[in-house]
């Protein structure tokens, strides 16, 4: 369902106001706008907490979530665009210009001073994770166009409030209504307390069913049993 614009009112917006029984000079646009897109944030983190092994992304974007930047001679910090919520995986080239998989590491993970550790520049064997930075140990001694790549998972983008916005938010169909029962939500607080438990009840169930949804969504993995060795002694 589009945010807004739609020429009968089947957009989201209308929607909010259904459920806040409001019109829209008690529940101007701006308001429905901010509350729809803290909804928004809200269920990235949901759908990326849910989504296990199909890496969900925002479907209004034109590009893949993964970001490149040059290898340089020497540089262990590297730092990515702040719309990037979770990492998944990090690849260097090597000197041959051959994709290498980092193994993730954490600082407290590491043994000895984090200075002392792989101090010698050489081919990237770890990467550390810090605030907006990948760090990479050892830092590379030599230098890579586009040498360091960066999967990722990231927000959605927000609605703006110019009254004719009829994008559609960038998951699931189904679930779509999320966003304006919370907005109507947010004004029934405020204005509306009778209306409350009934709107709560509709996101809990409506959050239930998208939370089973993006849980079992890579219906072509298969999950493999691993035997272990055990000793008899």
């Amino acid at each position: 369902m589009q945010f807004t614009g739609n020429a009968t009112g089947q957009d989201l917006v209308a929607d909010a106001r259904y459920w806040a029984d409001a019109s829209s000079t008690d529940f101007a646009i701006a308001n429905v706008t901010r509350s729809i897109n803290f909804a928004l944030d809200k269920y990235t983190g949901f759908i990326i907490g849910s989504d296990a092994r199909w890496q969900w992304d925002d479907t209004n974007n034109t590009t893949l979530p993964i970001g490149t930047a040059n290898l340089v001679s020497g540089q262990q910090d590297y730092s990515f665009d702040d719309t990037m919520l979770t990492i998944e995986r990090v690849e260097v080239k090597d000197t041959s210009g051959l994709w290498v998989k980092l193994k993730a590491i954490d600082r407290k993970e590491i043994p000895l001073a984090v200075d002392e550790w792989h101090k010698d520049n050489a081919t990237p064997r770890w990467y550390d994770k810090d605030a907006r930075s990948v760090l990479l140990y050892p830092a590379p001694n030599y230098a890579s166009t586009a040498g360091i790549k960066v999967y990722f998972q990231r927000a959605f983008g927000h609605f703006t409030t110019t009254g004719n916005d009829t994008k559609e938010p960038g998951f699931a169909q189904p679930y779509h209504r999320l966003l304006s029962l919370n907005a109507g939500l947010d004004y029934a607080l405020n204005y509306k307390p009778n209306r409350v438990p009934l709107i709560e009840k509709r996101i809990d169930a409506m959050e239930k069913e998208m939370k089973k949804f993006y849980g079992k969504r890579a219906k072509d993995y298969q999950k493999k049993l691993i035997a272990k060795s055990t000793n008899a002694n």
